[in-house]
């Protein structure tokens, strides 16, 4: 069986798979700064099954072809304002910044395959289907689903550090659309 599947059957991945990211910081002063960055992760992956039909005679047996086409994407967007200073002769600094945060998730799968195993052996095709789809089996050769959500940040920080030594932290963000629920966003 393991020689079987490894000489006649073929499962396959093609991904295509891109990220990218740009950022720009723009300098108001020596002390107050705004950085900027938008970042895209994005796949588009294809998914092909060919299994080999397991039996021509008397009556043609086994087999199958399948194919997925899956994208996701997920987008996201980021401003912090920040300031940053040190004060009583360079012992004491303090570091805030606060701003927005926009993420964006999508995805999308369709996919198809044959019902019934195939007709004929070596061809691996969707009119080469064995069996007829119908309202009791058309989910098992047809598949489409599709979702995406929306993430809202607002966050701030601050930071005072004594001698870079004693240090002190705060720290606040409130999100929309969290995984968390609605009542500990």
């Amino acid at each position: 069986k393991y020689m079987w599947n490894l000489d006649k059957n073929r499962y396959k991945d093609d991904k295509f798979h891109i990220i990218t990211s740009a950022k720009v910081t723009l300098n108001f002063s020596k002390h107050v700064f705004l950085v900027s960055q938008f970042g895209l992760d994005y796949d588009n992956t294809n998914y092909t099954t060919e299994e080999s039909v397991t039996r021509i005679l008397p009556t043609t047996a086994g087999g199958s072809f399948g194919y997925i086409r899956e994208n996701n994407s997920v987008q996201n967007y980021q401003s912090l304002l920040n300031y940053t200073n040190d004060f009583k002769d360079g012992n004491l600094h303090l570091n805030i910044y606060g701003g927005g945060v926009y993420v964006q998730r999508s995805s999308s799968s369709i996919g198809v395959g044959t019902i019934g195993g195939l007709r004929f052996p070596g061809w691996y095709s969707l009119n080469n289907q064995a069996g007829t789809v119908d309202n009791n089996n058309f989910r098992q050769g047809r598949s489409f689903s599709r979702g995406s959500d929306v993430m809202y940040s607002a966050l701030a920080s601050a930071t005072l550090s004594w001698k870079s030594e004693l240090i002190f932290e705060a720290q606040a963000s409130q999100d929309w659309n969290s995984t968390l629920p609605p009542s500990d966003n």
